[in-house]
């Protein structure tokens, strides 16, 4: 017989938002520590992958009594996704928004660990359930493919992380059990010497679709708290497309499903999109999006006015200046199950389009042309489909 462990370093790679119940700082508080770090709870960890196995039918009922009718403790046992880097928090402010007009009452804060920060979490499998490793091994890239995410949101960017470091030891209990009672899971230097661990285990049942885009026009998604003046500058824009910490701008995976969504329901209807991208009287989204960092672009202040349609004079107090993003480069990443109906791969496809024609905004201010974009690659399951732009096949991204 044996027991076997996981040692599981991994990064964010969009916001994480596992909330405490909280709301000293937001609707919507970070859990922490007594100390201030942020963590996630083995709850949340364990929780997630639970999540993830309910509704994938390829996993057996009892690999993480994922079916409500087995009352027996798992043979799973995972811990606290533990802080091993400096992280820094920041408040998100969302709003829905229907025909580009915000919906009453539904605007909200959340606190979220930014991109970057590192987590180590262990994972323990015992000696009754190591015909599980399999599967375990299987979940674990699905973190990695960005299939099983952490936390809230996480349908709209939220809780992405790729694993920088997975190592795995096994104990033969009939041989070796005094090095197994002597081992600690959670000492580093038991881990020095063991070699990274990889698995090629995936699963199927999903359409990862990879988007490069470069903007056509500037981008302006706003957030109003822009700071005080800093070294020579002599102000500060009224409003600022939405940065990270380091100062890297961003478009927001509730951005990228906001505008996907509406501009699906004109194709497709009221019913057909809340099925795909969940509503209160369905699941939740069965497509989620990625945050998208923007590569190499330019920020630029502009002075913006109101004019009065009568007197065509510039109304009092009307102007304001405004940080914006162009010139720059972005990935978005899809991931949507293939049992969706033909109807709606051919509807999202030509979504798609519509982003890559310039027909679909994304962010504010469309009316006057900011939030335009165009494709440069676009990918299927790791195969290019670029062509299928050009030659205007719907059908060409799913076959």
């Amino acid at each position: 017989m044996y027991h076997t462990y996981y040692r599981v370093v991994f990064q964010l790679t969009s916001p994480l938002s596992v909330g405490n119940g909280g709301s000293s700082n937001s609707a919507h508080d970070c859990v922490r520590h007594k100390d201030g770090s942020p963590y996630i709870p083995a709850a949340a960890v364990a929780g997630a992958f639970r999540n993830f196995c309910i509704k994938n039918k390829d996993i057996p009922d009892d690999i993480l009594n994922n079916n409500e009718n087995i009352f027996r403790k798992s043979g799973v046992i995972f811990s606290n996704a533990e802080l091993i880097s400096e992280s820094v928090s920041s408040v998100r402010e969302t709003i829905s928004l229907k025909e580009k007009s915000v919906v009453e009452n539904t605007d909200f804060s959340m606190e979220v660990v930014e991109t970057g920060a590192e987590f180590v979490s262990y994972i323990e499998i015992d000696k009754f359930n190591q015909d599980k490793q399999v599967y375990i091994e299987k979940l674990l890239n699905a973190v990695n493919d960005s299939l099983l995410r952490f936390g809230s949101k996480v349908s709209r960017g939220y809780g992405m992380v790729k694993i920088i470091s997975l190592k795995k030891i096994s104990f033969d209990l009939g041989n070796n059990l005094d090095k197994w009672l002597d081992f600690d899971m959670f000492s580093e230097s038991v881990w020095d010497s063991t070699e990274e661990f990889v698995s090629d285990n995936r699963f199927s049942g999903f359409y990862s679709i990879r988007i490069a885009v470069k903007q056509k026009s500037s981008l302006s998604i706003r957030v109003f708290d822009t700071g005080t003046a800093k070294g020579n500058e002599k102000y500060v824009p009224d409003q600022k497309h939405i940065t990270l910490r380091n100062g890297k701008a961003v478009i927001t995976g509730t951005s990228w499903a906001g505008a996907f969504r509406e501009r699906f329901r004109l194709f497709a209807g009221d019913e057909r999109t809340e099925r795909l991208f969940g509503s209160e009287n369905y699941s939740r989204s069965k497509i989620t999006f990625s945050e998208s960092v923007i590569d190499n672009c330019i920020f630029k202040n502009t002075t913006r006015n109101s004019i009065d349609r009568f007197s065509s004079k510039i109304k009092s107090g009307a102007i304001y200046i405004e940080r914006n993003c162009s010139d720059g480069t972005a990935e978005l990443i899809i991931n949507v199950p293939d049992d969706i109906s033909e109807n709606d791969k051919k509807c999202l496809s030509a979504v798609i389009f519509d982003l890559n024609l310039g027909l679909l905004s994304v962010g504010g201010l469309a009316s006057v042309g900011h939030g335009m974009f165009s494709i440069e690659n676009i990918s299927v399951n790791g195969t290019d489909k670029t062509y299928c732009l050009e030659k205007n096949d719907l059908y060409g991204l799913w076959r």
